[in-house]
């Protein structure tokens, strides 16, 4: 078993790299959500949060993304983690929305146009804008973990911080820390499911 001290020396480094890649992430993050299997996922959030069920408006998605329910309407095919993780996210963007001026969205969210919902309007840019931070907590929480797991299966904390900037720097999780995709939080699960594991066994070793 690894000491206490060990252990919270450990935690701390692995604060420090989640704070870290946090903010790396966070300020390479575009600010729109771009695909149409990210934006279905989204507008999930926004129906749980603002009218309490998961029925999606359709605005012309491409075929595939959508599957129809026993009541008629429009569903995404998507599990329900992202959408759920995703909520105060969501609440964020659309307080900060309620903050900014006409002037101040046009200028923030003019661009791209291909996003199935125009980014010039506050209603629709601003609580999107919210979602699309979502994933780089997530991620930057991957790389503490594999940081923690390399530690705890005997590597030293600098080969665990080398391990940790590879995964999060050079595997595409840098590229999923800018989506609201599902990837993030899956590996997030797995990471630390590892982790758990790992544990469990040097404690029945120990023990």
């Amino acid at each position: 078993m690894r000491e206490d001290s060990d252990r919270s020396t450990d935690r701390s480094g692995a604060v420090s790299l989640w704070l870290f890649f946090t903010v790396l992430y966070l300020l390479m993050t575009g600010g729109h959500v771009y695909s149409p299997d990210a934006l279905v996922m989204a507008r999930t959030t926004e129906s749980m949060v603002e009218r309490g069920e998961l029925a999606v408006p359709d605005p012309g998605y491409p075929e595939g993304f959508l599957t129809t329910g026993r009541d008629g309407r429009s569903y995404a095919k998507y599990g329900l983690g992202m959408p759920l993780v995703g909520a105060p996210f969501f609440a964020a963007g659309k307080g900060l929305g309620l903050l900014a001026t006409p002037e101040t969205t046009e200028k923030l969210f003019s661009g791209p146009r291909f996003l199935w919902y125009d980014p010039r309007v506050p209603e629709e840019s601003w609580p999107l804008f919210g979602l699309s931070l979502t994933a780089a907590p997530l991620a930057a929480g991957v790389v503490a973990l594999i940081f923690l797991l390399a530690v705890e299966i005997g590597y030293g904390r600098r080969a665990g911080l080398v391990l940790a900037a590879v995964v999060g720097l050079a595997t595409p999780l840098l590229v999923y820390a800018k989506t609201f995709f599902s990837e993030p939080l899956s590996a997030l699960g797995l990471v630390l499911a590892a982790l758990a594991g790992v544990r469990w066994l040097r404690r029945r070793e120990s023990g």
